[in-house]
C-alpha cells in the first residue's frame, strides 16, 4: 500500500512538472508541426544552413573548431556592443557590421583555397535565391 501511494504521488508530481512544458511545446508549433516563434525559426534555419555548408565544404574537425571560435568571439563582441549605453543605435549598427566583416575575413583565412571558392559560389547562389 505504501509503495502504491509513493508511486501515485510521484506520478502526480511528474504530471504537474511536465504539463507546462507540453503546453509550451504545443503552443510553439502550428498544425503541421512547424515552429511559430520567428526568432527560433531563424536560429534553427541558420544552424541547418551552417551544417549544410560545413558538409559541402568538407571541413575538418580542426577547421570547424576554429570557425566556431571565430563565431563565438564575434558573438561576444556584438553582445558587448549592444550592451554599451554610450553608443547611439547607428553607432552600434556600424560597429556590429564591422565586427561581422572582420569575423568573416578571419573565418575565410581558416579555409583552403578550393573551400573559399566553393563558399563564394554557395553564397552567390543564396543571394540569387533571395532576390528572386
Amino acid at each position: 500500500m505504501k509503495i502504491f501511494m509513493k508511486l501515485s504521488v510521484l506520478a502526480v508530481v511528474a504530471t504537474l512538472i511536465a504539463t507546462p512544458i507540453v503546453v509550451l511545446a504545443a503552443k510553439s508549433t502550428d498544425a503541421a508541426g512547424n515552429l511559430r516563434h520567428p526568432a527560433l525559426q531563424r536560429l534553427l534555419q541558420k544552424r541547418v544552413v551552417a551544417q549544410q555548408i560545413a558538409r559541402r565544404l568538407h571541413l575538418t574537425a580542426g577547421q570547424q573548431s576554429s570557425l566556431q571560435q571565430v563565431q563565438t568571439q564575434a558573438r561576444e563582441e556584438i553582445r558587448l556592443i549592444r550592451a554599451n549605453q554610450n553608443l547611439s543605435p547607428a553607432e552600434k549598427r556600424a560597429k556590429a557590421r564591422e565586427t561581422i566583416r572582420v569575423a568573416r575575413q578571419e573565418a575565410r583565412t581558416k579555409l583552403l583555397d578550393p573551400q573559399r571558392e566553393k563558399l563564394d559560389r554557395l553564397r552567390q547562389r543564396l543571394r540569387e535565391r533571395r532576390t528572386t
